[in-house]
């Protein structure tokens, strides 16, 4: 499903490229950290206290277990499962 954008209703958008997503969970840290570090280079990241958090290279993204890092370009989203599959499908 593409991602349909409306501006003031009378543009709209549909994304040109796939968007790169890992869905948080005890298994999939490492793959948190390098969408992140794709994403923001400089970029530093920890899962100490629970969230993942990244940080020192743009605004704090805070990531809880069973949320998605969604990447697009150079910016950073975090969603809950709902808002990711009414947004997104896999890429064959």
């Amino acid at each position: 499903m593409p991602l349909n954008v409306t501006i003031k209703g009378k543009f709209m958008f549909k994304m040109k490229k796939a968007a790169e997503a890992v869905r948080y969970d005890s298994e999939t840290a490492k793959q948190v950290g390098e969408l992140a570090k794709r994403a923001r280079p400089r970029a530093s990241h920890d899962n100490l206290s629970g969230p993942f958090r990244i940080y020192n290279d743009g605004p704090m993204v805070s990531v809880e277990l069973g949320q998605w890092l969604v990447k697009m370009g150079s910016s950073l989203m975090v969603m809950n499962d709902e808002e990711f599959r009414e947004l997104f499908e896999p890429v064959a």
